[in-house]
């Protein structure tokens, strides 16, 4: 069973699934006294990608935000070789429950962000776990925020 996350304002931290080392990070208050926020970078971001995003959205909303960088991306543990065409949705069904476990999360808002093959996986796999919210980022991050 893997240890759940010590959830600290502003921090960064590492979690362990499937042996590899995660980058994540995490903002306002924790999964125990507000929903969470659960953001998902595009296929080739991470947490750094997400600059002040995760906090303003904190701020705004009194939710708790929690990033993470998939293996091999970010400060993420290299995914080892090769990986399937389909890496993504075996991402969604093999790694996210386990993140979300580890975080500690029940009440899930999900922040849509241009990753739509990996989110009908992520509402097929966890029923009842998810709230899915239709939004896209893509304006926040061409406005240079």
């Amino acid at each position: 069973m893997m240890a759940s996350l010590d959830w600290r304002d502003g921090a960064t931290a590492r979690l362990t699934v499937g042996g590899l080392s995660l980058e994540c990070a995490m903002w306002g208050p924790p999964p125990a006294e507000a929903p969470t926020i659960f953001l998902l970078h595009e296929g080739l971001g991470c947490v750094a990608l997400w600059r002040d995003f995760p906090e303003q959205l904190a701020a705004a909303t009194g939710c708790g935000v929690f990033a993470w960088s998939r293996a091999g991306y970010g400060a993420s543990d290299p995914k080892p070789l090769p990986w399937s065409l389909d890496y993504m949705e075996d991402e969604a069904r093999d790694c996210v429950p386990q993140v979300l476990d580890a975080v500690g999360c029940g009440d899930i808002k999900h922040l849509r962000h241009l990753v739509d093959h990996l989110l009908r996986c992520d509402v097929n796999t966890l029923p009842g776990r998810l709230k899915h919210r239709r939004h896209r980022l893509h304006r926040h991050r061409q406005a240079g925020n």
